[in-house]
C-alpha cells in the first residue's frame, strides 16, 4: 500500500511541476497538415446564398417580429412607427439595411445618443424643473 501511495505521490507531484511550469507561458501553435490535401477531393459548394443581401420582406419580417411598445431607438421612433409605416419608410430602412450589411454604417453613430435635459417651464432655473429628454441629438 506505501508502494502505492509513494506512486500516486510521485504521478501528483510530475504533473505539478509540469502544469506549473507550463502556466503562464505561451508558445507557438504549428499545424503538420496542409487543409488544401485534406480537403482536395471534397466537393466546392456554392455558399452565396448564405450571403445575399437581405430582402424588403426579410426587414418588413424582423420589424414586425419586434415589441411594437418597444422603447424608440436613437431616432426617436420605435418599432410600432416603422411597422405601421413601413410603406413610407421601407427605402430608407432598406438603404441603412444593405449599407449595414457591406459594413458601411459607423456603428459609434446608430447606438449612441445624447440624454439631454429640457426646461419644462421656461422660469425654472434648477433641476427640478427638468426632465429628460431623449433622444437629443444623433452623435456627428
Amino acid at each position: 500500500m506505501a508502494l502505492r501511495s509513494q506512486r500516486t505521490n510521485a504521478k501528483a507531484d510530475a504533473l505539478t511541476v509540469y502544469f506549473s511550469s507550463i502556466l503562464g507561458t505561451s508558445t507557438a501553435t504549428t499545424w503538420g497538415f496542409d487543409m488544401n490535401i485534406i480537403y482536395n477531393d471534397s466537393p466546392v459548394v456554392d455558399l452565396a446564398h448564405l450571403a445575399a443581401a437581405f430582402t424588403c420582406l426579410e426587414a418588413k419580417h424582423a420589424i414586425q417580429q419586434m415589441n411594437r411598445n418597444s422603447a424608440p431607438g436613437p431616432d426617436g421612433f420605435g418599432p410600432g412607427f416603422y411597422a405601421a409605416a413601413w410603406d413610407t419608410v421601407a427605402p430608407k430602412v432598406m438603404n441603412f439595411v444593405h449599407a449595414f450589411a457591406e459594413g458601411r454604417v459607423d456603428l459609434d453613430r446608430v447606438n449612441r445618443a445624447y440624454i439631454c435635459a429640457a426646461a419644462q417651464e421656461t422660469r425654472s432655473c434648477d433641476a427640478r424643473g427638468l426632465q429628460a429628454d431623449l433622444p437629443c441629438k444623433i452623435a456627428p
